[in-house]
Parts: C-alpha cells; structure tokens; sequence
C-alpha cells in the first residue's frame, strides 16, 4: 500500500530531546483512532535512520485552501465541524496537540478532513511547562523553550505556563478566524510584535471583514479566541456541536447569513462595548428564532456558562415587611426600579419585571427558578417603609447551588429612593465582579431626589401600568409630576401611558394621545436624556404616529444602549425591523426581547407575531401554542389572524368572539356575535362586528379596524375608504406593508400609493408618467 514516511535523518536523529519528541509524537498517534486524524501504522529504526510509517493522505493543507478573502462559509463548515471533531477525540485520549496551525490539517482529494503532526502533542500524564527551546521568529515549528508556532498560539503558551486542552482551543479559534477572513488575528512584524499582539489586542470582529458572515459564528470564534483559558469553550466538542447547529440553521433558512449582519451595522460598535455584546446575543439568538428545532443549541445558550462567573442574574420580587398588603404597590414598584438600575450594566442580562413577578410569594427551589429565567444568580431581599424611611435588605444567592454570596442592607429617605436602588446596584456589581464602564458608574450614580409624595404616586403609577390599567396609570403619573414637575421617570411613565392609548384608540383617538405623549417624553428628555424608557417611547410615537422611521431606529437602539436588558427597545427595534421588510433582523430582535423576560406573555406575542408579519404562518402557530395563555386577549387576536392567513376563517372568527369576550363587553352584544357565528358563519359574525364598531362615536372609532373588516368582506370601496380615514387620524400604520391582512388590496393601485406616502419600503414609487403596477 502506499504510505507516508517521517523520517529522522543527521543530527536530528541522535539528538535526545529530538528522539523524545518523536517517539512521543509515535505514542500519541497510535493511541488514536478517528477518521479525521491521521493514521500511524508503525515506528521503525534501520541503522542511523528513525522514522514511521504513516497513513498518506494525497491533498493540500489548508494553509494552501484558503485564499485571500477567505473560503464560502459552506465550505468552511466542511473543515471546521471534522476539525473539531478530531481535536475532541484526541483530548479525549488525554492528548493536547500544541501546535494546531493550517499546514497541520490535510484536506484530502476526497474532501477528508485529517489533522497532522502530533509532534507536540503533550500526554496529559506528563509534565513540565517549559518543554523546549527558543522561539520562533517565523510562521514555522522550530525547537524552542516555547513550543508551537506563534500566529497560532494561546496566550499562556506564548508566555511559556502550564498548558491544557484549552491551548487547543484557542489554536482553533485562530485557524477558524483566518479560514472565514483570509487573514490571520494577530500581527506583528516581529516574533515579539505578534506576541504582544496575541497577549493584549483582541483582532477585528470577523464580521467587520465578512460582513455577510452570520454572528453566531463570530461569537464562536470570539469565545474560542478569548484570553483567559476559563472564558473559553471548555472543550472541543461543544465547538463541533455549536459548529453543527448553526450549518444546519444556516441551511434551513439560507437568509441568515446574508441578513443577520445588517443589524450590525445599525449603530457604530466596538469590541467589549455593551452594544457589542448585545449583538453576538443577538446573533446567537436569531438562530433559535430562524431553527426553532434545535432544542440542544438553545440549551447551550440558556445554560450557565461553565466558569463561577456571574452573567446574569433576576431580582425576585422584594418582600413587603409592612404587614400592609395595600404597601405591596411599594416593594413592587422599587423591584421593578433596582431591575431597571442594575440592566443599566451592559455586562449583567437582568431579566425583566414580567417574568420575575411569576414568583412573587413563590416556594420553588431557587435552582429551579434559576433554570426556567435561565439565570446564574438571583437577588432576594425585602422591603420595610417607617414614614418617609425605607429600608431594603438584598442578597445574592448563586442559583443553582443555592450558595448566599452577599447580603447587604441599606436605609434611606423616601425622597432618595433612586440613588438607594443605585447604590444597591453597585453593590451587586461588586460581588458580581464586573467592571463598570465610566458611563455605568455615573448613570448609577446619579439618582435624583424626589418629592416623597411623588415617588409614592409614581410608584402606583408602575402598579397600575403593569396591571393594563391605563387611565388609573395616567392619572397617578399626573399626581407625581404635579408634586414634582421635575420628576423625569413621571414624566416618562405618563408619554409611555399616552402613547399605549394611542396605539388602542382609547380613551381619545390617536392625535390627541400621541401628541400627549410627545409632550411629556420631550420633558422626560429634557430632564434626563439618559433614561432608556423615554427614547423607547419616544422611538415608538416616531413609529407609529410620525411614521419617521429614520427616528424611530435610532432613538430604540439608543434605549438599548442606555439599558440592553430591558425589553421595550427590543420590542420597539423588531417592530421597526419588521416594518421595513427585514424579517431575519427583527425575529432576532423579538427573540432577544423573550430571552430577557422569558415568562411575559407579551413578548412572546410580539416574537409570534414578528413571525406572522414573515408569513412564517405555521412556525407563528406553533410558537403561539408553546406558551399559550389564554387570559391575554392579544394571543386571541393573533391565533384569528394566523387561522385566517391559513385559510380557515371559521377559526378566525371563533378566535376573535373570545377576544371580545375576554374584553369587558355587555352580554347582549356577545350573544348577537355568538348567535351570528353559529348560525350563519364567519361572514355574519365580522358584519355583526362592524355594526358594533360603527355605532360608536366618530372619535372614537379604530379606523384601521374597520378598514380590516371590511377587507375580510370583499367590500374594497369600504376598505380604501376607512384606510384613508386611518391614515389622516394617524393610526398605527407602521406594518401596512407587511401584515397579510390586506393581501386582497395589493393589487389595487391605491394600497401602493398609501405606502408611498407612508414611505414604506414595501412602496413601488413610479414617476407620475408611468402607470402603476402592482409592488
């Protein structure tokens, strides 16, 4: 058969420490037994001359397969997933490769993947960090006291310390990184240059050079490239895997490489920057929106990292130490702000309110809790007012192993009750350990000080918010800003307020509440222009009412910069996606939003109905139907949307009677529609809707609705007419262009016309000498 040959020759040959290396290199590879790792058949000695037979493998290593700007990501799955294989089964034989580089992995005639030279490879048994000699000042394997080839070493190799199967890790990072870019992370003119290089620069994200490359795979590669050891993938496997998962997700929705990078370059981004790591959440996360059926890969990234670190964590709802339940508005209310206080650290994800209150008086084991907020940590602590004192204990319990690892209490006026949760705040960044970005430690500082009248009011505000109690939150608000005109965070409640009625056409139609919102978030502004909640509301009225999509962009990703674990610019973001045709982007965005508040049925909806806008009608279905809560009306509203969009409008219309139902409509009118439905169908049952909704007062109306009713009844006269009415009262118009709804006008020249004056990009904007078609 043919075969290879290493060969020792000359002085090499007699040279102790060479002989070692080499008989080593024998032991190493006969231990193995992998497809993709080369095959030792045996280790002869002829007189002076030493050598083995190997498998020969007829190919080119990869350092000759990569071009300049890199190879087609389909290929590049082809190498890495056998790459990472092979690295995993030699460290599972207690073996570490060491010198890791392109000219060692052999692609053979057939497309085999084999990995070479095992030369350095390091016996777990055996010891010794400073194997070696001198280092090398080309890209080539030289005897040296460090061994390896510098472009691809770790940092603690380059720096001669103990090494484990984790060099190999980063190795791997290194040749992933140049396979995708055509160049290598590291520079340097010199051998001492590029050590530096490896040991304090971090290289361009891959997607800087790639931009068409998904995100997922630049998070991958970064953990590999990470510089401490304990930062990185713990072991190979769990790199194949990931690799695996994300082939197949890229497969199953081909628009993920090319789409998912767009939403990188929405706003300038640095490495380490808390945008930074808001987008590879992002990235990692679209692949769980676009390959739903990869249970194992979100798992992995719900699941706490494997080093002691504190990533994330949840703030329990705080105990109301009162003996009062009617104070219970109190602890709610300072939850909800020290959640908010601590999202402002970019390196913690603090999951939302929503989720959090499910516990509320709870008894489940804090594991337990841990694992279904998918958490590290939690904070649990209680709350005792005495006049205008408030006392707050917290501690910090690690979750799984229900370990207390701080606890602290803290007493303050009522009037300081923003610099109290500030200061709680900082302190669970300390035992945390993460760092605070200068911009952190002030916005955390900074908390103002306020009438304690008004901060109680504000706090029923939040209260009766989060109960959808709109008019009683509306008023409460007003109550705060009244004792307190400079109160930021009242003012911000009260446009948020505002703008929700807009959205609902309730209790005023949509230009008087909205240009109550505007007012009141151009204050909140004016007072604090770092309060995150404001430019979401603020993104949100440029969205739905001005239909400035320009401003709506900007200003939700300003709120999440500000705070990258509140859910409301996320929100706002996919809506905005959405809106503009980008359907990758915005379930990215949306299934970020659920990730930080797992158990809101809210933001499960919004990420349902991000996949209805991409007539992913099915998929939106079945999601809806995974976490399905009856008693929110909205879930109702979207299943008939989705039923009617699949061709069954009796289902549609059952869909909608429950959510008439669930609203707090007379009985008479649910027996008429009921009636309606049963005995004549579907088309009776939306005619019966209509003479309901046009009995109201003109004001009063939901344009947009009726236009919709009357689309579901083929009267397209009516239709236009009612969209046109939507349009002039500014209803919320932002997703026209995608919403199936209104399939049956495409055609129609006067729809297109609409969004050309919407300035939606789903528009056919035409000159006005030629005719219109259809967009």
């Amino acid at each position: 058969r043919k075969i290879a040959l290493k060969v020792l020759t000359g002085w090499r040959a007699v040279d102790p420490d060479i002989l070692k290396r080499f008989q080593r290199e024998a032991r190493a590879l006969a231990t193995l037994n992998h497809s993709n790792i080369v095959t030792i058949y045996s280790v002869e000695h002829e007189d002076d001359l030493l050598f083995l037979t190997m498998e020969l493998v007829e190919g080119q290593p990869l350092d000759e397969i990569v071009p300049e700007k890199g190879i087609p990501l389909e290929q590049f799955f082809e190498i890495a997933i056998p790459l990472s294989e092979a690295v995993a089964a030699a460290h599972a034989h207690g073996i570490t490769h060491r010198d890791l580089k392109p000219a060692n992995v052999m692609r053979s005639e057939s497309g085999a993947v084999k990995v070479l030279d095992f030369g350095l490879a390091k016996l777990r048994s055996e010891g010794g960090a400073n194997e070696g000699a001198l280092l090398p000042s080309v890209a080539l394997t030289q005897t040296g006291v460090i061994m390896g080839t510098i472009p691809y070493m770790s940092p603690e190799q380059a720096e001669g310390k103990a090494l484990d199967n984790r060099t190999d890790i980063f190795s791997l990072g290194a040749i992933f990184y140049e396979m995708v870019t055509g160049s290598r992370p590291f520079q340097g003119g010199s051998s001492a240059a590029l050590i530096s290089s490896i040991l304090n620069e971090s290289p361009a994200p891959v997607t800087s050079l790639r931009p068409r490359l998904p995100l997922r795979l630049e998070q991958i590669i970064e953990r590999c490239l990470e510089k401490d050891p304990e930062r990185r993938y713990q072991d190979a496997t769990s790199i194949a895997k990931e690799l695996s998962a994300l082939k197949e997700a890229v497969e199953h929705h081909p628009k993920l490489s090319t789409s998912l990078s767009r939403l990188t370059a929405l706003m300038p981004r640095s490495r380490g920057s808390r945008l930074g790591v808001l987008l590879s959440v992002v990235a990692a996360l679209a692949l769980i929106t676009v390959a739903l059926n990869f249970t194992a890969l979100s798992e992995r990234i719900t699941r706490p990292p494997p080093t002691p670190k504190i990533a994330s964590l949840a703030v329990l709802p705080l105990t109301n130490l009162s003996g009062d339940k009617e104070q219970d508005y109190l602890a709610d209310g300072m939850t909800e702000i020290l959640i908010t206080e601590l999202s402002k650290i970019g390196a913690l994800k603090v999951i939302s309110r929503t989720s959090v209150m499910r516990f509320k008086e709870t008894e489940l084991p804090l594991a337990e809790i841990g694992e279904q907020l998918g958490v590290d940590a939690v904070v649990e602590g209680s709350v005792l007012r005495s006049k205008d004192r408030v006392r707050v204990t917290a501690q910090l319990i690690h979750a799984a192993s229900d370990e207390h690892l701080w606890a602290e209490s803290f007493e303050r006026d009522l009037r300081d009750l923003l610099a109290l949760q500030g200061e709680v705040a900082r302190a669970i960044a300390l035992q945390v350990e993460v760092t605070l970005t200068p911009e952190e430690q002030a916005r955390l500082a900074s908390g103002e000080t306020v009438d304690p009248a008004a901060s109680e009011a504000y706090l029923r505000g939040r209260n009766y918010w989060n109960l959808f109690n709109f008019p009683l939150a509306a008023e409460a608000y007003q109550e705060s800003i009244d004792l307190d005109p400079d109160f930021a965070r009242a003012w911000a409640g009260l446009a948020q307020t505002r703008q929700m009625q807009g959205a609902i056409s309730f209790p005023h139609p949509p230009k008087v509440s909205y240009a109550l919102a505007k007012e009141a978030v151009t204050r909140a502004l004016e007072l604090d222009d770092d309060l995150a909640e404001a430019h979401a509301v603020k993104g949100s009225i440029a969205l739905n009412f001005d239909w400035d999509w320009e401003l709506a962009q900007s200003e939700f990703l300003r709120a999440i910069v500000l705070n990258a674990s509140a859910t409301d610019g996320h929100v706002g973001l996919s809506y905005y996606l959405a809106s503009m045709g980008r359907e990758v982007e915005a379930q990215a965005a949306a299934e970020l939003a659920r990730e930080l508040d797992p158990l809101s049925p809210m933001t499960h909806f919004t990420f349902c109905e991000i996949l209805y806008y991409s007539r992913e009608y099915d998929v939106a279905l079945f999601q809806l139907g995974e976490q399905w809560d009856g008693s929110f009306g909205p879930n109702h509203w979207l299943s008939s949307r989705l039923s009617q969009a699949l061709g069954d409008p009796e289902a549609a219309a059952w869909s909608a009677f429950r959510v008439m139902r669930a609203g707090s409509f007379a009985q008479p009118l649910l027996e008429s529609l009921e009636e309606a439905l049963t005995s004549s169908g579907p088309a009776a049952f939306w005619r019966e809707m209509l003479e309901f909704q046009l009995a109201w007062p003109r004001e009063a109306i939901h344009a947009k609705v009726v236009a919709e009713n009357y689309t579901r009844l083929g009267e397209t006269e009516k239709a236009f007419e009612w969209l046109e009415q939507a349009y002039e009262r500014r209803d919320p118009l932002a997703q026209l262009g995608v919403e199936p709804i209104w399939d049956p006008l495409r055609s129609d020249p006067r729809f297109n016309d609409l969004l050309i004056r919407l300035r939606l990009p789903q528009a056919v904007a035409l000159s006005p000498d030629r005719p219109r078609r259809r967009p």
